[in-house]
């Protein structure tokens, strides 16, 4: 078997094994997570104006369900009902960190290309590629402040298509950093 095969067979095998004996939840780490969770969703409320109502009903569903999990006595299923809470939560809050952290990155690739020192020659190929990532980022902006999602799937069919054409606008955009990047 080829060394690095089987160092990635080791590898998988320590995962599996720290997956399986370590990572049962604590109340505090749930904690920490609702309150990160709390903080997100007014973020994701003011971002996303036209979310407010799902995210509001997700909180509220979470609120409930971590409320009666405070109130268990045995740590070990407190976390997990607390767990169970977080995941309410995470339900619309996960696919909108997506959709933060995407936006996020295709603006990173741009500052770099803004930031790269090239010739004169390629200044026109820069400047289409950052208004071409400018035009994808609001164009995703445009279809969620035109989202009036009412359900989770709704916000979810709304979120999908938005995910995608970030994913989309990072690659194009990685592309024509790396065409306008001095060779080496």
């Amino acid at each position: 078997m080829h060394p690095t095969v089987s160092a990635r067979i080791i590898a998988l095998g320590v995962f599996v094994w720290l997956g399986l004996t370590g990572c049962s939840p604590s109340a505090g780490n749930e904690l920490k997570h609702w309150e990160n969770n709390q903080k997100a969703a007014a973020e994701f409320k003011a971002a996303y104006p036209s979310f407010a109502a799902v995210i509001d009903e997700r909180m509220g569903a979470a609120r409930k369900a971590f409320d009666a999990a405070s109130k268990e006595t045995d740590e070990a299923k407190k976390a997990e009902q607390m767990k169970a809470a977080n995941g309410i939560a995470g339900e619309i809050l996960n696919p909108l960190n997506e959709v933060k952290y995407k936006s996020e990155a295709v603006r990173s690739v741009v500052d770099k290309m803004a930031g790269l020192k090239i010739e004169k020659s390629s200044a026109s190929r820069r400047s289409d590629a950052i208004a071409a990532a400018q035009a994808d980022l609001d164009k995703v902006k445009a279809a969620l402040a035109a989202a009036k999602p009412t359900t989770v799937a709704e916000a979810e069919a709304a979120l999908r298509p938005q995910i995608s054409a970030l994913i989309q606008a990072k690659g194009a955009a990685d592309r024509a950093l790396t065409a306008l990047s001095p060779k080496k």
